[in-house]
């Protein structure tokens, strides 16, 4: 008897090579998180990494919703979708580490409001002009030649569409809850330069 797919997923044909659900990656995501903040700021704490789980909410919900089974090409869309949401986290921290470190600001709330409010227009246009690029492979799926990008750009779509929402909400306020003490580590670094 084979296992319950999470949000009635169905595996692709067997001639697509299946793929596992969505949260067997989880673990994988979480070192690639990891590693990312490593190479980023030297630490892996959880105050200064942004999660790759905001991007499975919308892409699982999305794959769902339109029907499509868990494939190959729908694996690609989310090692793409990963990548495009974590490096939207990074960049908004490492605003507020850079705020800190050469405006003078200290960890306070309106620091990370400023933050995130300077962030956000770069974080909405990348989500917009990747939305608007994959709106052809999204409304055109019948065409000849789209049945392999569908899936990677329903993926990518609604993921994108979880992941910004997320991130606007989610990492400013993780990183007021979890960041101070990574942060200020990182304040202590005088060789480092701009994160």
């Amino acid at each position: 008897m084979a296992p319950a797919r999470p949000l009635g997923l169905e595996c692709a044909p067997s001639h697509e090579h299946p793929a596992p659900p969505p949260p067997v990656f989880r673990p994988a995501c979480r070192r690639g998180d990891a590693a990312g903040c490593a190479g980023a700021w030297g630490v892996t704490r959880h105050g200064l990494c942004p999660g790759q789980h905001r991007p499975l909410v919308g892409a699982v919900l999305g794959l769902w919703l339109s029907g499509q089974p868990l494939s190959v090409a729908a694996l690609v869309g989310f090692i793409t979708l990963a990548g495009i949401s974590v490096r939207n986290g990074i960049l908004k921290v490492s605003h507020y580490i850079n705020l800190m470190r050469f405006e003078g600001e200290s960890f306070t709330k309106p620091m990370i409001l400023r933050g995130s409010m300077e962030r956000l227009s770069p974080v909405l246009m990348t989500a917009l002009v990747t939305a608007f690029a994959l709106a052809p492979l999204l409304f055109e799926a019948e065409r000849p030649g789209t049945e392999i990008l569908h899936p990677v750009a329903v993926v990518i779509f609604s993921g994108l569409i979880s992941s910004t929402l997320l991130d606007t909400f989610l990492t400013p306020a993780m990183f007021w809850l979890f960041g101070r003490k990574p942060a200020e580590a990182l304040l202590q670094d005088k060789d480092a330069e701009a994160f």
